[in-house]
């Protein structure tokens, strides 16, 4: 009985809140996350820091450095949750893979294809990296704004104005503690 009760307050929350519905303007920068953000900043391990730091230097040329640290700290906490099964996004960059497929003409149905480009997604952090940051070039010569280029590279053509929030937030703190610091 209790298992069902558990599922059935989840999924109205589920279904209370869906991203895809989260207003463009209240993507600000929001003091609540702020304790919570530094100390996921000053617990990560020294795998974390060497992924951070190995993808902001690697987008940092892109002009996308900030971004992309974001967005590697929102999708796969710097590496350390590279499957997503529920999402099917994989790798430091949470790229999903059936958009992955459908973006390079790729077969989905074929098993041992998603098989072999999930593993290369998850095991290739510099191919993920630099196949993000092609998509973020793309999308920010569409959008110009960086709120809906966040928005886009999580909700593909339906913004996702949540996620956009939270990778301004993760910017905010990323440029406020471990960019000051290296300055």
């Amino acid at each position: 009985m209790r298992v069902v009760i558990s599922m059935l307050l989840a999924s109205l929350f589920l279904f209370a809140f869906n991203p895809f519905k989260y207003p463009r303007e209240k993507v600000v920068i929001d003091s609540r996350y702020f304790s919570k953000l530094e100390k996921q900043l000053s617990a990560l391990n020294e795998n974390q820091k060497w992924v951070l730091e190995s993808v902001y230097r690697k987008c940092l040329k892109y002009d996308l450095g900030n971004t992309c640290v974001a967005i590697a700290w929102q999708e796969s906490y710097f590496g350390t949750y590279k499957v997503v099964p529920w999402t099917g996004d994989y790798g430091v960059m949470g790229i999903n893979l059936y958009w992955f497929f459908m973006d390079n003409g790729l077969n989905y149905k074929n098993p041992y294809l998603r098989s072999k480009w999930a593993t290369k997604l998850v095991e290739d952090d510099d191919y993920t990296v630099m196949y993000a940051v092609a998509k973020l070039l793309k999308l920010k010569q569409k959008y110009k704004s960086w709120i809906e280029v966040w928005a886009h590279y999580n909700g593909g053509s339906r913004p996702n104005y949540w996620y956009a929030k939270q990778i301004l937030n993760k910017i905010y703190i990323f440029r406020k503690i471990i960019l000051k610091e290296v300055k």
